[in-house]
């Protein structure tokens, strides 16, 4: 089974619908390469996100969660270094079609005043 790496919000927010499903398949993939990128860039890798993977029971307890604006900051740094260099990371177009995905759900919550955090399945 593939690793997977989702988005995980406070509470609900609307239009959540509207953006393209976020895959994860391809972010957890390029995570290092992608963090590496980031540090270069000097805005927080995606790393800095995740929250530990709890039990379901305890999740939203021990969540830490981040203003949206600072996943934002990271994942259009992440999108303008791909898109002008796509052979930084392997299987660009998937990452950057998750990349997108991350990014409209961070608008979102960022408007909506909602925070997130990012967890990984493997």
């Amino acid at each position: 089974m593939a690793a997977s790496l989702f988005i995980s919000l406070e509470k609900e927010i609307e239009g959540v619908a509207s953006v393209e499903p976020l895959s994860g398949r391809p972010l957890a993939r390029a995570q290092a390469r992608l963090d590496a990128i980031a540090k270069r860039l000097r805005v927080r890798p995606l790393a800095d996100f995740i929250t530990p993977e709890t039990d379901d029971d305890e999740w939203s307890e021990l969540d830490e969660f981040f203003d949206a604006i600072f996943g934002l900051r990271t994942v259009r740094a992440l999108i303008r270094h791909v898109g002008s260099n796509p052979r930084s990371v392997m299987r660009s177009v998937d990452v950057m079609r998750d990349l997108k995905s991350l990014e409209g759900i961070l608008k979102l919550a960022e408007k909506q005043g909602v925070r997130f955090c990012l967890g990984l399945e493997i």
